[in-house]
């Protein structure tokens, strides 16, 4: 008996369901059950043949990026991990997905085909999932709340003075970067974001509430040649070593307000050094490696940091926070977002 494959699969859903297609079976937990039980199959020699959902998300990355390299960068693993991983996946069916040449990847004929199988169990995976997910919670007292870098004083401000009134509640907090952070909310991953990226695709399936609009300022350690004065003017930020976001012409709010203010004051820096952790940035500061713009109301643990007023009109940043509301069926949810659209921020 050959190795199983999702082409199997469809085949035996047939057999299972009269003839019907798999994709018009509605009942898509039973999908999962079958898919389940047919992925797992012993091979006449009592070997288990079994694919990981990851193998078939790295699968699909390489067949749509058409780049190792680029695949891997996209999952933060080694090129060197995510080719052994299709490796492994190819040993394991029996047939080559790929045809690999020193500059170009492409799929084989059975890789296509298996492609067009794979993304079909991604997506009925990913729907069982977030069902999964929503049950479990359904009558939770757990919150999965998300930021990114520079949101951790918002999200500090608001889960510390919820869990106050709500002691009951359970809170997880993860840190995410900022072109990733959507994502979460959306896959179900965080019940609730707080980020400063305003531009969202599906705005009506989002309810935002704005927790902070407020000026950039000028952020430097105490080290640096610009500590001395209590207020900074464009001609003084030229030539400065800046530390800046890694995509400055990047879609999240910052990049872009960064980016307009070198353009439209003329400030022409020095040699940048891109960063997204926060943490990184008030390391850098307090060691002299360079001048970052910041807003008023993030709140810098290092004593060693000053901020310095701006002499001259700019934009200001928003943070918003966004929970899904298709469908919430969280009560929690809707509270913790009740709370904050009452309760005006402040820095500590």
């Amino acid at each position: 008996m050959c190795p199983i494959c999702c082409r199997c699969i469809t085949y035996i859903f047939k057999l299972y369901h009269g003839g019907k297609s798999l994709y018009n079976i509605k009942n898509r937990w039973c999908y999962l059950i079958y898919l389940w039980q047919f992925s797992c199959y012993n091979d006449p020699e009592g070997r288990l043949f079994a694919l990981t959902i990851k193998q078939i998300h790295y699968f699909i990355a390489v067949a749509e990026t058409k780049s190792f390299t680029n695949a891997a960068r996209n999952y933060f693993i080694a090129q060197t991990a995510m080719s052994r991983s299709i490796a492994a996946m190819e040993d394991e069916l029996g047939f080559r997905l790929f045809d690999r040449t020193r500059h170009h990847v492409e799929l084989t004929p059975a890789g296509a085909c298996f492609l067009k199988e794979a993304s079909q169990i991604v997506e009925q995976y990913n729907f069982s999932l977030q069902s999964g997910r929503e049950i479990s919670r359904s009558s939770s007292t757990r919150l999965d709340i998300g930021f990114g870098g520079y949101d951790m004083n918002f999200a500090r401000f608001y889960v510390s003075r919820f869990m106050r009134l709500h002691p009951e509640c359970s809170i997880v907090l993860r840190e995410y970067h900022y072109d990733k952070i959507f994502g979460s909310l959306l896959s179900r991953t965080c019940d609730v974001i707080f980020t400063a990226q305003t531009r969202i695709e599906d705005e009506a399936a989002v309810r935002q509430v704005l927790v902070s609009h407020s000026n950039y300022i000028v952020g430097v350690g105490l080290c640096h040649p610009l500590s001395q004065y209590d207020t900074i003017t464009p001609d003084q930020l030229n030539g400065m070593r800046f530390i800046c976001p890694v995509d400055i012409n990047g879609s999240w709010e910052q990049a872009r307000i960064l980016n307009h203010l070198f353009t439209h004051y003329g400030i022409k820096p020095g040699p940048i050094t891109r960063t997204n952790s926060a943490i990184a940035v008030t390391t850098m500061l307090d060691l002299g490696m360079g001048v970052t713009f910041l807003t008023e109301d993030i709140v810098l643990a290092n004593q060693n940091v000053k901020k310095i007023p701006l002499l001259f009109e700019q934009p200001a940043t928003k943070c918003h926070v966004a929970a899904n509301l298709i469908p919430s069926k969280r009560p929690l949810i809707d509270q913790f977002m009740d709370f904050v659209a009452q309760t005006p921020f402040h820095a500590d």
